[in-house]
């Protein structure tokens, strides 16, 4: 559900701008320059996964035109259960 709240908030984003963001802080604090920023769309707390890992986020991305991934638990890449990777594309 966190990913899915973020990914909602990169999707926010990219109606107020057009673009997606370069980071994920953006979400949180209006890039400098902007002039359609109407943030935040996230808090900063979302940007953490549930073990207090922060969220990875590709733009371009490698599933879908942006990935916001949970590495889960053992923070790697790949695992199971709660080592499971977790984005946006499920």
């Amino acid at each position: 559900a966190q990913v899915s709240a973020v990914a909602m908030g990169v999707e926010r984003y990219y109606m107020d701008h057009g673009t997606y963001p370069d980071r994920l802080d953006d979400l949180v604090e209006k890039p400098g320059g902007s002039t359609s920023w109407n943030g935040p769309y996230v808090t900063r707390a979302q940007l953490l996964d549930p073990w207090k890992t922060p969220l990875e986020y590709r733009y371009p991305g490698q599933k879908g035109d942006f990935d916001v991934v949970s590495l889960g638990k053992d923070k790697r890449a790949g695992g199971e259960g709660q080592n499971a990777d977790v984005g946006n594309w499920e």
